[in-house]
C-alpha cells in the first residue's frame, strides 16, 4: 500500500531522465480514492530552485529536487517501486503547498 510521502520510480521513461521519482503527497485516509496526487523529484540539474515551493531532497546519493507545483494526479497501479519514504521532509512539502494555494 502507497502512503503518503512515499518516494517512487517515476513509471514514464520518457521523463525519466529528468524526473527519476515522485513523491506521494495525498493523505493515507483518502487511499480509497480512483487516483493519487503525486509531485516529481527531478534531479538537481533539471530543477529550477524557487524558493519556498521547491526543496531538495537526498535519495541514493543523489541530489533531486521536489517541485510541488507541479502536482499531479496518477492511477495508483501506475506508480513506480517504492524508494524510501520522506515523512520527515512534511514541514517542507506542508509550507510549499500553503504557498502555492495560499501565497503564504
Amino acid at each position: 500500500m502507497i502512503r503518503q510521502f512515499d518516494v517512487v520510480h517515476n513509471p514514464d521513461v520518457s521523463t525519466r531522465h529528468r524526473i527519476p521519482y515522485l513523491i506521494v503527497l495525498q493523505a493515507d485516509v483518502l487511499g480509497r480514492l480512483p487516483s493519487v496526487v503525486v509531485a516529481p523529484l527531478y534531479r538537481a540539474a533539471s530543477a529550477e530552485a524557487l524558493t519556498r515551493i521547491t526543496f531538495p531532497l537526498r535519495i541514493n546519493d543523489e541530489e533531486v529536487h521536489c517541485l510541488v507545483h507541479e502536482l499531479a494526479a496518477v492511477q495508483p497501479g501506475e506508480l513506480g517501486a517504492l524508494v524510501d519514504n520522506f515523512s520527515q521532509c512534511r514541514d517542507e512539502v506542508i509550507r510549499a503547498i500553503d504557498m502555492i494555494f495560499s501565497g503564504i
